[in-house]
């Protein structure tokens, strides 16, 4: 049996929950890569698009799933994560959240409880 992989998009790859998501993934044999919006460089031409580190040298593996993060509060990675969710679709990588995070672009954890809130998905909450 392969190994699955997964991939994780945030602007901040350092952070707590997100180590302890590649730890608990790793046990279970998901290889895990955390990989940060700041690092990528983006190759587009005519029907091609390449994803690339900054080093110009390393492409961006392929992955079975991906994670993309919230991009922070200035959402300045907002196109990039948008890119990338389109791309690893195109690819036939599963992406969790796509369209939440195509809908609302700047999309955060404030927002998608706002959003519940007014559509009613608080209501199993509230005591009659």
């Amino acid at each position: 049996m392969s190994k699955i992989k997964l991939g994780v998009f945030s602007c901040a790859a350092s952070l707590h929950a997100l180590r302890r998501l590649r730890q608990e993934a790793e046990k279970r044999g998901i290889g895990t890569e955390l990989i940060n919006y700041r690092y990528l460089d983006f190759k587009i031409s005519t029907g091609k698009a390449e994803v690339f580190f900054k080093d110009g040298k390393t492409s961006l593996p392929s992955f079975d799933l991906i994670i993309p993060q919230a991009v922070g509060f200035s959402f300045k990675y907002a196109a990039q994560r948008n890119f990338l969710i389109s791309l690893f679709k195109e690819k036939g990588s599963t992406v969790l959240n796509e369209e939440t995070y195509l809908k609302w672009p700047e999309l955060d954890k404030i927002t998608q409880h706002v959003v519940l809130a007014r559509g009613g998905g608080y209501r199993w909450l509230t005591r009659k």
